[in-house]
């Protein structure tokens, strides 16, 4: 059974990365990125707000300058924006300027996620579909976890 969710898995995330990647290079207005930059982007795209600089370090296990480098890029190139904190004006809350998103981007990614959700939902019952998303949110929370532990 350990064999079967490995391969699996390894296959999901294979399978993701060359879809981000076919996507990456197929749209020529995402040609001045790099797939770090999209990671970014995604990071901070699922949950605008939530994320700072040095939050991003901390996850990512990469230097704040570092980070802080990659924020100005993506600033610069106006696809994120920093909103200074009430309580501590030396945090800056990244949220993502989502008006200068690729369209073909934004637009295939919502089309990926809802054939994604239409068709599971066509195969399987409700129960099945429940259980995968709660088996999936149980994954995402083990690999975070695992990964700011350093575990893995």
């Amino acid at each position: 059974m350990t064999t079967m969710i490995k391969k699996t898995l390894d296959k999901l995330f294979h399978d993701f990365a060359i879809a981000d990647l076919r996507l990456q290079n197929a749209d020529t207005t995402l040609l001045n990125m790099t797939f770090n930059d999209l990671l970014y982007l995604d990071m901070i795209e699922s949950h605008p707000g939530f994320y700072t600089a040095s939050k991003i370090a901390d996850v990512l296990y990469v230097s704040r300058p570092a980070v802080t480098q990659k924020i100005k890029d993506l600033e610069k190139k106006g696809y994120v924006y920093k909103v200074q904190s009430e309580s501590d004006k030396r945090i800056h809350y990244l949220f993502p300027n989502l008006n200068n998103y690729s369209d073909l981007y934004k637009e295939t990614m919502r089309k990926r996620e809802e054939n994604i959700a239409l068709k599971l939902q066509e195969k399987y019952t409700k129960e099945q579909v429940e259980l995968f998303c709660e088996m999936t949110n149980e994954i995402s929370e083990m690999i975070l976890t695992e990964k700011i532990k350093g575990e893995v």
